[in-house]
This record gives C-alpha cells, sequence and structure tokens, in this order.
C-alpha cells in the first residue's frame, strides 16, 4: 500500500525536474542576438611601452640650482578593437544569411594598468635644490603615452582586418549552430559596409 504514493512521487519529482529544463528553445536567428555576438567578439591589443617626461627647472630665486629633471615611466596599455554592434544588418531569405556590418574599430579608448605604471626611474636630482616630479607630472606622460598608444593602433590596419575577421568567425559559428540545433543548414554571406 504504501509504495503507491513512493512511486507517484518519483514519477512527479522526475517530470518536474525534467519538465523545467532551463534550455532555452531556439526558434529562429534575429539581428539582436548577432548584435550581442558582436559585442563579445572583440580584440584586445596590449602595448608594453615607457612614458618618457621632462621636468623643467622653475623660474624665480625659489628655483635656484634646480637642474631639468628626466623620468620614464614603463607601463603595460591596452586598446579593443571591435565591431559597432548598433551598425550590423542581418538579412534571411531561405536557408542564405546575409551579415552586413563595418569593419573593426576602435571600441574604448586607451587604458593603462595603473600598477604597471608604478615602475618609475627619475633622473638624479640637484644636490641643492629639489624638482620634485610629482604625480601632475606623471599623468601628463601618461596622457602623451596615451595618445602615442591610440595612434599606434590606428595605423595598425592588421589588427583591424583580425577583429573583423574574429566578429566574422564568431557570427558564422553561432548561426551555423542555430541552424543545426532547428534543423536548417545554413549559408551565411558577409558584406562590408562603410560606419
Amino acid at each position: 500500500m504504501m509504495k503507491t504514493p513512493k512511486i507517484i512521487s518519483i514519477i512527479v519529482t522526475c517530470a518536474l525536474l525534467f519538465g523545467c529544463s532551463t534550455k532555452k528553445e531556439v526558434k529562429s536567428l534575429s539581428k539582436y542576438d548577432i548584435q550581442n555576438i558582436c559585442k563579445i567578439a572583440t580584440l584586445d591589443l596590449y602595448y608594453q611601452n615607457v612614458a618618457k617626461g621632462t621636468k623643467s627647472p622653475g623660474t624665480g630665486l625659489v628655483h635656484t640650482f634646480e637642474t631639468e629633471r628626466k623620468f620614464f615611466i614603463r607601463y603595460t596599455g591596452k586598446v579593443t578593437l571591435g565591431v559597432n554592434a548598433d551598425n550590423v544588418d542581418i538579412k534571411i531569405k531561405d536557408n542564405e544569411v546575409t551579415v552586413t556590418m563595418p569593419k573593426a574599430e576602435i571600441i574604448s579608448e586607451p587604458t593603462v594598468d595603473a600598477i604597471s605604471a608604478n615602475d618609475i626611474f627619475i633622473s638624479p636630482d640637484s644636490f641643492l635644490n629639489k624638482n620634485e616630479i610629482d604625480q601632475d607630472d606623471q599623468k601628463k606622460a601618461i596622457e602623451i603615452a596615451q595618445n602615442e598608444m591610440l595612434e599606434t593602433a590606428k595605423n595598425d590596419s592588421e589588427k583591424y582586418d583580425l577583429a573583423t575577421d574574429r566578429a566574422q568567425s564568431l557570427i558564422k559559428s553561432f548561426i551555423e549552430a542555430v541552424g543545426e540545433e532547428i534543423g536548417v543548414q545554413y549559408v551565411v554571406v558577409f558584406n562590408t559596409k562603410d560606419s
């Protein structure tokens, strides 16, 4: 007699466990899905470089005997390339998916790892009057280095091509996986548009 309620509770438990699967049912492709892929398909460029600065001696009696000082800050910087997801269009006709997207571009301002920027070399100071290198001097040198890093990244067309290829590869893999899930073998065509 006690076996029947146990069997029923086991059946109900199994039905609840297997019936409440969190697997999302894939019905079709959407522009939204492709745009989300573009947001994660980024390429981070890391630069290890040296920011250079010079602090000139001040003027006036207070600055007598100050000497010009040079300083160098070794740092690691990062620039992120990717495809602007807002400019991606998708058209589906039968089993052909046409993705029109711009080429990769810089999608974040250059950043400098603050911890790496603690490695500073400063030329010797005058023993008579100090010409201190302060945080503002260091900040200016880092800003100049960031601008140089940005220019280097802007001129590296090979990296832009690599970032574009990476985005296209991820999009194509995603489309093919969705097609496999819904039983459609998609042919993916990419077109490039001006951003």
